[in-house]
Parts: structure tokens; sequence; C-alpha cells
């Protein structure tokens, strides 16, 4: 089981319109009104009461108009709020990288029109969803910032959200005393102000620090207290995490009856108003208590859902608790194989989300604050004394200030006299410089000569030294490459065609033998060149790690594992200003007795040749639709599949860099489809005549033209 920590999120609070009118007539108004400020801030209005009751389409529907509207405007004010609204949307439906992009261009607006208070919401939004995404460090740093400016701002509603957020975090690091504080602090903010809302959210996460710590009770009391408000206030979006939250409760006192009354409420009120992160978790807790009541059939059928909208939305935190509850009921089950892979993939994600390096984070982002506020107060203290000095610097400078003015009349009819006697020595000076001119002319032609000729060694040696660079690079590479003869001695009846665009290269093959099978990798990664280079080698050392460390087996299991890994050594966030580097790439695992190939592919299809009879036909597999990295869309899981392998049968992975040469007599790609053909050509040939007629076809075809990217086909007959 696990603690669902809710995190109400202050930023949303709009200040959108001085009047409070329901739907019904903001409606009507709306189609009516002029297309004016007016306007947009009616269709916020409307949008914000849409969202208050869970109505998540509405929401973003009106946000949506209110963009359009604002954009066409130039109305930044509500740009930034309609963009906020739209980010906070896409949270709860999971989308977090349009999320992000929708709250830092809020940030962005707020700051260009100086609005500290907008700042602080856009602040904890953008930390919602880092903690979403189990990347604490970022998330806090965020809540120290809006929690910074709101005591600037002495904005109690800021305040006590910032304390909310930042004891959020204590508690998933299990600092659960500094997070009942945070959370205390934020209550007693909430209940002078009678928000509602706010004391609701902290009643909620002081009841989960209370399952942490075992006191039941306590976390009921609390609970029901948060429950009571939301369905006071018609809060539907977040109705579903007290229902799991008290499930949650009554499952550790082990009244199951009780817990699943609640957990299946919670998973009809998440799917009616679209909560996918809501939905996966109810899943997850259904799953388990399934588990625990002895219904391994409806067990499995909840956990898997839970996994797999886990991985639609980019949930960590769902993820590693999905496969942490399989493992317990393939335990249950008698399944322990099936168990231990399951267990390995929930210890891999724990530790991605709560592991050394995050933990020292939190630690520098509080020690900055506490800094801060510190030198904050010496500032105030060295204020108060500068007004004093201030003002007796005030009294002399009115002393002083008649006696400048005698000496201002003065020095300007001195000042005249110079001038006069200045422009006189000018006009003779201008003959004698004319003169100098010329031969200066003459002299600066020889100087830049010169200075050209040294120029032109200077960049020759700079080029040389890059070059060197470079060529050293490409040793490393080729030495944490596998050697084609040593892919042979692995793969006997096999070949390697490997053509490099510059002296580095982005695409990269990989081989590594265990005791039962043999890995082997064909990858591009992003770019070619120098950065190609450095994905190559970072692709390379994350394989070993998850094969030789991990002991993780299953082609689609390492596909996972390494993209997550990839995101977390790039630190990629899912915005829309940072690179999106990452592996298109064909993962193989074969039998030491080469019948059976398992594989998983990211973007690239692999191809296998089979005897039918008199002729050869080629069958393709087919790769699944996303890179090995970060990308625009919902990451998924990758898929697996396993193929029966006969003698005679010739397997061919390949990047895309073959088929995208331009060549030929008319200077067109080389394409798949032509590719295809040569392959079937010369498939009935043995290995090392098929690299040699791949090799030519290749040369022939691009002839004088620049290669386009890096190329790579590997071919192996069984």
């Amino acid at each position: 089981m696990k603690s669902f920590v809710f995190i109400f999120l202050f930023g949303l609070q709009l200040q959108l319109l001085a009047f409070n009118k329901p739907v019904d007539s903001l409606i009507a108004h709306i189609k009516t009104a002029k297309a004016d400020t007016a306007k947009v801030l009616s269709l916020l209005e409307l949008s914000k009461k849409y969202y208050q009751t869970g109505s998540l389409e509405e929401t973003q529907q009106y946000a949506g108009q209110a963009l359009v509207l604002s954009q066409q405007l130039r109305f930044k004010k509500g740009m930034a709020k309609s963009h906020t609204l739209l980010g906070i949307v896409a949270r709860y439906q999971g989308h977090y990288v349009e999320a992000l992009e929708h709250h830092y261009t809020s940030l962005k607006i707020k700051q260009e029109v100086k609005d500290k208070e907008g700042v602080s919401a856009s602040y904890n939004n953008i930390g919602a969803i880092y903690w979403s995404q189990g990347n604490y460090p970022e998330a806090l740093t965020c809540f120290f910032a809006s929690l910074k400016i709101n005591r600037e701002l002495n904005d109690k509603p800021g305040i006590a959200t910032s304390c909310n957020n930042i004891g959020l975090i204590y508690s998933n690091q299990g600092n659960y005393a500094e997070a009942l504080k945070n959370h205390f602090a934020s209550l007693k903010i909430r209940q002078e102000l009678n928000d509602k809302r706010g004391i609701s959210a902290s009643y909620n996460n002081i009841g989960l620090i209370y399952i942490n710590q075992k006191k039941y009770e306590e976390a009921l009391k609390n609970h029901f207290e948060s429950l009571k408000i939301k369905i006071e206030i018609g809060d539907s979006a977040e109705m579903t995490q007290s229902y799991n939250n008290i499930g949650l409760t009554y499952d550790y006192m082990r009244k199951f009856k009780e817990a699943e009354q609640n957990y299946l409420a919670a998973l009809k009120l998440s799917e009616i108003i679209g909560d996918q992160q809501a939905f996966a978790y109810s899943c997850s807790n259904l799953g388990m208590l399934c588990s625990r009541m002895n219904k391994p059939a409806q067990a499995r059928d909840y956990l898997n859902k839970a996994l797999s909208i886990a991985w639609q939305i980019g949930s960590m935190e769902d993820i590693k608790f999905s496969y942490k509850g399989l493992a317990e009921l393939d335990s249950a089950c008698g399944n322990y194989k099936q168990s231990l892979d399951y267990y390995k993939k929930f210890i891999v994600y724990r530790d991605s989300l709560i592991n050394e390096e995050n933990t020292k984070s939190i630690v520098r982002t509080e020690m900055n604050f506490e800094f801060e506020k510190k030198i904050t107060a010496d500032s105030i203290k060295n204020e108060e004394a500068q007004k004093i000095k201030d003002a007796e610097i005030e009294v002399q400078q009115a002393q002083l200030k008649q006696e400048k003015t005698l000496r201002y009349s003065l020095f300007t009819g001195l000042s005249l006299i110079v001038v006069f006697t200045l422009f006189l020595f000018n006009r003779f000076k201008i003959t004698q410089k004319q003169k100098r001119i010329i031969e200066l002319q003459n002299r600066t032609v020889d100087h830049q000569r010169h200075m050209a000729e040294e120029q032109r060694v200077l960049v020759e040696e700079k080029n040389k030294e890059i070059t060197d660079s470079i060529l050293y690079a490409e040793k490393i590479q080729r030495a944490i490459m596998p050697s084609a003869s040593g892919f042979s001695k692995i793969i006997p009846n096999s070949f390697i065609l490997f053509k490099p665009k510059d002296i580095v290269s982005g695409d990269f093959y990989w081989i590594q033998e265990t005791s039962e099978y043999i890995f082997y990798a064909t990858v591009d990664c992003t770019g070619h060149g120098v950065p190609g280079g450095f994905m190559s080698m970072l692709g390379t050392a994350l394989l070993n790690e998850i094969i030789n460390e991990k002991k993780i087996y299953e082609p689609a299991d390492i596909l996972d594992l390494l993209r997550i890994k990839i995101i977390l050594a790039l630190k990629q966030k899912g915005e829309s200003n940072e690179n999106k580097d990452g592996m298109d790439m064909v993962l193989c695992r074969l039998t030491k007795d080469f019948k059976e190939l398992t594989y998983a592919a990211a973007n690239n299809p692999l191809w296998i040749i089979k005897q039918d009879g008199t002729t050869l036909k080629l069958q393709e597999l087919k790769a699944d639709k996303q890179p090995v990295g970060i990308n625009a869309g919902n990451m998924l899981q990758f898929n697996q599949h396993s193929f029966a392998l006969e003698k005679g049968d010739t397997i061919y992975t390949f990047t895309d860099g073959y088929a995208d040469q331009f060549g030929g007599d008319k200077g067109k790609k080389f394409k798949q489809k032509q590719l295809q053909g040569t392959v079937l050509s010369i498939a009935h040939l043995p290995i090392e005549g098929q690299y040699s007629l791949l090799d030519k076809k290749f040369e022939n075809w691009k002839k004088n033209l620049e290669q386009v990217d890096d190329v790579l086909v590997i071919g192996i007959k069984v």
C-alpha cells in the first residue's frame, strides 16, 4: 500500500473578477459580450467555476477561448491566467509535459508584468508537477521560491499553500516531524482566513502522515473532516483523494469491506471527472486489496490497468507501486520467478525516485532558503541604519547647495573662455592631423596584411587541435564498442556494415553475453558527430549496467529502464525549450541455440528473411512508435515479441542512414523499399558476400554526393 499525497494548488486562485455570477448568467453574458478584456475575464471566471465542480472538459474549453481572445487583444494578464488554468487541467489529465509548458509560459508573462503574487502561484503549480514526476528537489526549489515571495508580500493564503507543499516533500522523504510542523502552520493560517478548500487540504495531508505513523484513528478523523468540507463545497476533483485515503486507512486497519467501499467510490468518481492519476491510484489500491482478499484474477486486472495508465501519464509513483502490487500478487500465487522480476522493477523505480542525491539536493535547497532569510533580515537592519545616515547627509547637502551655485557661476565663465581657446587650437591641429592620417593609412594596410596571415596560421592550428580531439574521441568510442571480429566471436555467422558520417558516430552497436542469452542492439542516437558520440557512450554504459548489474533480461523492461535512466542522466523535464535527446533502437535477445529471437524496438523495425518453398520472403517485425528518451506524447511501456527461428533464416537490423542516403542518377533517397529488395536479392549468399554487396551498393548509389547520416546495418544468418 502507499499513501497518496494531495497537493492543494493555491496557485489556481486567479482573482478573476470582483463579481461572482452563476454559471448560466456567465454563459448568457459571454454570448452577447464584446470581444474585449471584460469578456476574457468572464470566460476565465466560467472556466474556474467548471473546474471547481470537476468538469475538466468545460474548464479546458473556456480557458482555451480566453487564451485565444487574450492573444488577439494582447492582454497579458488574461494570457497568463488562461495558461494557468490549462496547465492545471493538463496535470489532472496526466499530460505533464503539456502542463509544464503552460505553467512556464504563464510564469514568464507574470514576471514581465511584475505580478509577484502570480509568480508565486506559478511556482506552486510547477512544483506540483515536478512532485507528480517524482522530481522532489525541483519541486522543493519551486515551493521555497513561492514561500519567499509570499513572505515579502505578507500574503497569508500564499504562505499557507507554500508551507503545505513543503510539508508534502518532507513527508515523501519520511521527515514526518518537519512535515507536520509545516502542515499545522498552514492549517492555522487557513482557519484564520476561513479558507475551506485549504482547510480540507491540510486535514487531508495531516491524515496521511498519521497513516505513516500508524495512528489510524487520528488519520480517519482528519480524512473525514477533509471529505466533509469537500462535499460541502462540491469539490468533486478532490473528493477522490479523500475516498482513497479513507480506504487506505481502513485497509491498514484490516477492515477490508470498508476499504473496498471507499476505493470503489474513488474509482467511480475519478472516471466520471477524467482524473487519470486518481483513476490509476484507485486501481492500484483495489488491486492490492483484492490480492489480500484472495481474489487474484480481480487483483491482476486492477493492477495491470493501473500500470498501463501510469505509463501513459508518466507517473513514476504509480508505476513503482503497480510493480510492487504485482510482485506481491505473484508471490502469493506461487509465481516466484515473475514475482522476483516485478520486485526488481519496483526497486529500480523506487531508487530512481528516492536516492541519496535527491535527499542531498533537498537539504541544499533548504539551507539556501534559510541563508536567504538571514540575508534579508540583515538587510532590513541595515536599511534602518541607512535612513538615519540619509537624514544627516540631507542637512549637509542643503548647506553645500548655496556654495555650489556660486562656484557654478564662476566655472561657467571660465569654461567659455577655455572652449574658445580650444576651438582656435583645434583648427590648427586639424591641418597637421590630416597629413598624419595619410601616413597612418599606409601603415594600417601593412598591419592588416600581417594580422590576416597570423589569423590564418591560428585558424589552422585550432582546426588541427579540434581534429586531434575528435580523432581521440573516435578512439575512445571504438574502444567502447565491440570490434566486428569480437561481435563475430559471439555470433559467428554475422556481419556489421558501419559507416560513420563524421569521425565520431551517433550510431552504435552493442553486444553482451550471459549464461543463457546473447543480447545485441542496433542504435541510432539523436544527431551525429561529437554530440551523437557522447550519446552512444552513455547508451553503452547504461546497457551494460542494466544487464550486468541489475540482471534485467527482458528486452522491453531493458528499454523501459534505459529510457528512465537517459531522462535522469540528461535531467530532461519535458520543457518545450529543452533538447529531446534520445535513441531509436532495436534490442534483440537470442537463445544460445539460436532457435528463438525476442526483441523490443523503438521506432526502427527489424527484418527476417525466411525460405518459403523455393522463394525467399521478407517479414517486417514492427517497432513501437516512440524513442528511448523523453518525447512530446505519452510515454508507454515498450512491447516485447518472441519469434521462432529456423536454420537458414537471416535477421537484419539497421538505422535509417542507409535508406536516407541521396544518390543514384536523379539524386533521390535510397528508401527502405529498395533496401528490402536489396537484402532479399543477397540473403541466399554467404554472410561475407552480403556485406561486400551492401557496401558496394551504397557507394555506387552515393557516388560523389555527401553522406547524409551515419550508416549501420547488422546481418545474422542462423
